[in-house]
């Protein structure tokens, strides 16, 4: 991913009008001498207010925490959990440390309000913990050249586990699950070199975070980089990844370190200063989850909806346009997609608020 989610109830009483306890105009002598007596009219109730509920979002600390605050953290997190919030979404801390491994702690202490366990009324109903992003100082890429240096992946590892020791250490209330941050072009895992490159990674990383807290679900947010549309029609390219991202996902499983959740980047902002024929559409979004899914070696799998924009003449990544992104989830939806946590939380706020 590119630079680094009121119900109480009210009851309506009743206003007893001047008329609910008196009595009718006598009806004409000739009829009877009795009063009649008025029916009291009840009021409905009125209907109970829909709380709103919380999105699926991902935050990458690392990179927020060189351009903005814990205060303004804050104040973001208040526009997304208004008080009385339905807490449904899942967040994802995508990253917890800098690049030495140190905690952003202050950034993190103006988080975990908001947590499963940091408060009595939490905004999200899970949270993912990540750990450090990967810096390969290597040629290529971290993705296909780093995940084959062995030594680079075991430093890496270690590094990740201490990370998520520190954060079990200083935050043990947290109810939290573990989020993989090493993400992967799946395409790629095409190659063998690079799909045992990936198990490796995932055998070692995964087991790791589950010895801190067993039993807890992992997501991972990997990429396809190339459009659907035209990587299917290579049959042998589909055959020959269809079997080694099946084999990659059932080994996981068999030995206990599976991934639960695929939080798939739908890769349309990540893809939109490629060459027209190379970039990525959400009809391709969809029919790489659906890919996914026919797989059935990945209990869930759901889209992570790119909110950003990419500034193509420098690489930056900058605020997506809001009506691109709400057509995107609203198409997700009406294809039976269920939209995981987005990157990122600075850009869902400027689409959505």
């Amino acid at each position: 991913m590119a630079g680094r989610r009121l119900r109480r109830r009210l009851l309506a009483f009743g206003l007893c009008v001047s008329a609910c306890l008196s009595f009718a105009t006598p009806v004409a002598a000739a009829t009877t001498s009795h009063h009649q007596l008025v029916p009291i009219r009840r009021l409905a109730p009125m209907s109970r207010p829909v709380r709103p509920s919380s999105p699926s979002l991902m935050i990458q600390l690392s990179t927020l925490a060189q351009s903005s605050s814990p205060a303004q953290l804050r104040r973001w997190l208040q526009q997304v959990c208004p008080t009385g919030v339905n807490p449904t979404g899942d967040l994802v801390l995508q990253d917890v440390a800098d690049d030495n491994g140190a905690l952003l702690t202050s950034f993190l202490d103006a988080v975990v309000p908001y947590l499963p366990g940091g408060s009595a009324q939490p905004c999200f109903g899970r949270v993912f913990i990540g750990t450090i992003e990967p810096q390969w100082p290597g040629p290529g890429n971290a993705y296909v050249d780093g995940v084959q240096d062995a030594a680079f992946v075991a430093d890496y590892v270690a590094k990740s586990a201490a990370v998520a020791k520190a954060f079990v250490t200083r935050y043990p209330q947290v109810d939290g699950n573990w989020y993989v941050t090493y993400e992967a072009n799946l395409n790629d895992l095409y190659y063998p070199q690079v799909s045992a490159a990936y198990l490796t990674l995932l055998s070692t990383e995964v087991p790791a975070l589950l010895s801190l807290r067993p039993g807890r679900k992992v997501m991972w947010s990997p990429a396809f980089w190339f459009p659907y549309s035209s990587y299917s029609q290579n049959t042998l390219g589909m055959n020959g990844l269809t079997a080694s991202l099946k084999q990659l996902f059932r080994a996981l499983r068999t030995a206990g370190t599976g991934i639960d959740v695929l939080n798939l980047q739908d890769y349309v902002a990540g893809s939109s200063c490629q060459p027209a024929s190379n970039r990525m559409t959400p009809t391709d979004a969809v029919k790489w989850v659906r890919y996914v899914q026919a797989l059935q070696a990945v209990p869930s799998v759901v889209v992570n909806t790119e909110q950003y924009a990419m500034d193509c003449a420098t690489g930056g990544i900058v605020n997506g346009s809001a009506t691109d992104v709400r057509n995107r989830e609203a198409y997700y939806r009406s294809q039976g997609v269920t939209l995981g946590p987005a990157f990122e939380l600075r850009y869902w706020i400027a689409n959505h608020t």
